[in-house]
């Protein structure tokens, strides 16, 4: 059964910055950074604005999953009826992403909330949304499509010997699944990664009106990966998502998406992550 929780929010706990003391006594941590794209992960200090509203306000809906993910919706406006909406995914230990499968085929988070939580009421804010993004684009229709979600399609990824495909496993195995699941399928134009990271970092957009942002905290991780989204809204001045917080065990995985339904408005976006082994990947712009 899904459970819908429009004011739930999950204990935040960040990663400590005493991490980064203890990566010496960790013998499991020994393979050194890997990144792609050089301006995509940064490392900064300033201090970022922070949504006066708290989590609990932004926060639309949240879904629990069957496979222990949980899907949240995230209200971006800080109050305009017509601003994004995102959609932040927890993914489960050894499980597949399940909104993902879905934004390949530019469904709105109306369409989504109504395919994992068919039995509950939809929220009034997604189908504001919904009519904003039909009056701002030719391919979303102002009725929203009946969608399913397809679990047979996620047992189907059972590999040999019944173990799930799993986002997590490593570095290797979440680069080239986030690009499978995420960027190739929604023909984002730009692609940043970087992998076996730890302390403190951001994974940085660039300027685009839709993008996708993901972390995955590897099995031999040291702990908890601490992780947050942030959207620009002056020149290198950031101001946090609220609602995007969470603290991911070992093993554990998140993805964030969101659009503006003008379709004219770009901003960069970035993710926060803090923990001892994860790698962070982000999509931008359309081809």
């Amino acid at each position: 059964m899904h459970h819908v929780n429009a004011l739930h929010r999950p204990t935040i706990v960040l990663a400590a910055s005493l991490l980064l003391a203890g990566l010496a006594a960790c013998g499991d941590i020994t393979v050194p950074p890997e990144i792609s794209e050089s301006r995509f992960v940064q490392h900064t200090l300033e201090v970022p604005r922070v949504d006066e509203r708290g989590d609990d306000a932004a926060t639309i809906a949240e879904i629990e999953l069957d496979d222990g993910g949980l899907v949240r919706f995230i209200d971006e406006s800080e109050g305009a009826d017509d601003g994004a909406v995102g959609i932040l995914e927890i993914i489960a230990h050894d499980a597949a992403p399940v909104a993902a499968s879905f934004v390949e085929e530019q469904v709105t988070p109306l369409e989504l909330f109504r395919a994992v939580a068919p039995d509950r009421q939809v929220p009034a804010r997604l189908v504001a949304h919904h009519r904003a993004m039909a009056l701002g684009s030719s391919v979303v229709q102002f009725e929203p499509r009946t969608l399913s979600l397809d679990t047979d399609a996620a047992s189907a990824q059972k590999q040999d010997g019944g173990v799930l495909w799993s986002w997590c496993s490593n570095t290797t195995v979440f680069r080239s699944s986030y690009l499978s699941a995420l960027h190739n399928p929604n023909n984002f134009a730009h692609f940043g990664f970087g992998g076996n990271l730890w302390g403190g970092h951001y994974g940085v957009t660039g300027t685009a009106t839709r993008r996708a942002l993901s972390v995955c905290n590897h099995p031999n991780a040291i702990g908890n990966t601490g992780v947050s989204v942030w959207r620009e809204f002056g020149p290198n001045q950031w101001a946090y998502v609220a609602g995007t917080s969470y603290s991911m065990v070992p093993h554990r995985g998140m993805w964030y998406a969101s659009q503006d339904p003008s379709f004219v408005l770009p901003t960069r976006y970035r993710v926060y992550a803090n923990g001892g082994y994860y790698s962070i990947a982000g999509s931008w712009g359309l081809k």
